[in-house]
């Protein structure tokens, strides 16, 4: 959508974003950097804890913007996550005229807020590269009591982990109502062509009751746990890898009284020439290296392959009746799996003690299969389903 003339602003955003986001080199925040709350009267005066300014939109009141924790954020894109200030605000201003500068997305988002509609809802960067996505109060609060311990647990594992990487929170108030938003990585590819190679995509949190949708895979929809019957076909060692990550990750999740999380899975489907391709042996698991020249290959008055007794993805198909064989060109499936922990901003508090209580008492679930459980089961649970899907200790596997 064009918002060229639409959008009336008159703060020079780019003055207000010099020193936050335009600075040469972010020293590690100190801790008058972290904001104590989202409330402005609790945020701290210290101006980079928040910078609040105002944005005129056309035919409608000034809104209020507020960044929270600017040099914090900076610091985790510029040093942690190594996205310098110009790929940031390239991928942020994509699309934006050049001479709105910072201020054309800023207006940008707020005009998508802006437009009628209610709930949380998200959408991605021009680019695909980010995910913007609505938070509650509750959500925007727990991530600022947390962001101090989530920074230090990027320094020693932000190349490594599969938590959801941060990159801003914001909120801007129209009229009485203030929305908070957030800024992440997308865990999918942004390459159009690539990200349409995925055919399956799950959010996997260890529970089962209401963790199934009724859809297919042809329909290309986001699915849950009771909906995925394989295992990943995943090396050994890449599995313990994953598993141990993902058990430290939750751990730190744990730490924090964070539950509710999910594993968010994408299955990538990979296409293999069997004419000339290095495939897998379905039967003994070893590399065998099938090449077949179309030169050398006869075809009956049918147009079908010939098959000479070959072996077809290490399975023999001499003793075979020929005129009931014929072999694909193309052998299609899950090749690539892109994953990583999403909905890290539940704390178990005192609202979900009592959803589960009444889940469990008033509506006889079974306790160990709602969603709602205390941070330390809902861990164990976490792992044990990973384990199910072929995520495990080399011990387990």
């Amino acid at each position: 959508e064009d918002l060229n003339g639409t959008l009336d602003f008159d703060v020079n955003f780019n003055e207000l974003y010099s020193e936050s986001l335009l600075g040469s080199e972010e020293d590690v925040p100190a801790v008058t950097d972290y904001p104590r709350s989202i409330s402005p009267k609790k945020a701290g005066t210290n101006k980079g804890a928040v910078n609040r300014f105002n944005i005129g939109i056309a035919g409608s009141e000034r809104v209020s913007f507020t960044d929270f924790a600017p040099h914090v954020f900076r610091y985790l894109r510029t040093k942690i996550y190594h996205v310098s200030d110009s790929e940031y605000l390239q991928s942020i201003l994509s699309g934006v005229q050049l001479a709105a500068g910072v201020a054309g997305a800023a207006k940008d988002v707020v005009a998508k807020f802006s437009e009628g509609r209610s709930g949380a809802f998200f959408f991605y960067t021009p680019d695909s590269k980010y995910l913007i996505k609505t938070l509650t109060r509750e959500e925007a609060q727990l991530l600022i009591d947390t962001l101090a311990t989530y920074v230090e647990y990027m320094q020693q594992n932000g190349h490594k982990t599969y938590l959801t990487k941060y990159y801003g929170l914001h909120s801007v108030k129209m009229y009485t109502n203030v929305i908070y938003f957030m800024v992440t990585a997308n865990i999918f590819p942004a390459d159009k062509a690539t990200f349409e190679t995925i055919k399956e995509r799950y959010d996997i949190k260890g529970s089962w009751i209401g963790r199934h949708t009724n859809r297919h895979l042809f329909e290309e929809r986001l699915m849950k746990d009771e909906d995925l019957h394989r295992e990943l076909q995943l090396d050994a060692d890449m599995s313990a890898e994953i598993y141990a990550q993902l058990s430290k990750d939750t751990q730190f999740l744990q730490n924090l009284h964070i539950m509710d999380y999910s594993l968010l899975l994408g299955v990538s489907y990979q296409r293999i020439d069997t004419q000339r391709s290095v495939i897998q042996s379905v039967d003994s698991r070893h590399q065998t290296e099938l090449i077949r020249e179309h030169a050398e290959q006869e075809y009956d008055r049918d147009g079908l392959q010939q098959l000479q007794n070959e072996d077809v993805l290490g399975v023999s198909l001499a003793g075979h009746q020929q005129q009931y064989i014929a072999k694909a060109n193309i052998v299609e499936g899950p090749g690539v799996y892109y994953l990583g922990i999403i909905d890290m901003l539940q704390k178990w508090n005192t609202q979900k003690k009592m959803e589960a209580f009444l889940k469990v008492h008033f509506r006889c679930k079974n306790k160990a299969g709602i969603s709602c459980v205390e941070p330390v089961f809902y861990r164990k649970r976490f792992l044990k389903k990973m384990k199910k899907m072929n995520i495990a200790p080399k011990e387990e596997q």
